[in-house]
């Protein structure tokens, strides 16, 4: 591998010496949406009152799950390209912003294809979700 070609896709820079990659950072968001939402077994606390105010019935919960991991899993996806790894690790600025890569990537015809072959999926809701996680598009 080329000196300046990184070896594992890494998802941050270094805060004190250590980096993350993307699959750990999505791992991570992975749990944490679990933890603040809910899991399989149903709704937490937060959980309850985000379908409430979203005016999303109780029995749809496992369907909000479902759009809410997809969305915590691809939010990332354009990290794993050569403007963000060098970013993170020349501290260089990113060509075009990773999450409007992410949203590029998940609206390809074949991907959105893909996505909407499963049950209970708002492409268009999980795209959304990903193109604005940074809230930096116009």
């Amino acid at each position: 591998m080329a000196a300046d070609t990184p070896d594992r896709l890494w998802a941050k820079s270094p805060h004190g010496g250590h980096r993350k990659t993307i699959l750990d950072h999505t791992v991570d968001v992975l749990d944490a949406a679990e933890a603040l939402f809910g899991g399989k077994e149903g709704p937490t606390r937060l959980g309850r009152r985000w379908l409430e105010f979203f005016r999303i019935p109780p029995a749809r919960f496992a369907e909000f799950r479902l759009n809410l991991l997809a969305a915590a899993g691809f939010h990332d996806l354009g990290k794993a390209t050569d403007s963000f790894q060098q970013a993170v690790l020349h501290n260089t600025g990113q060509v075009v912003r990773h999450e409007h890569v992410s949203a590029m990537i998940l609206g390809l015809p074949s991907i959105r294809d893909w996505l909407a072959s499963v049950s209970g999926l708002d492409v268009d809701l999980v795209l959304s979700a990903v193109l604005t996680h940074h809230l930096k598009a116009n």
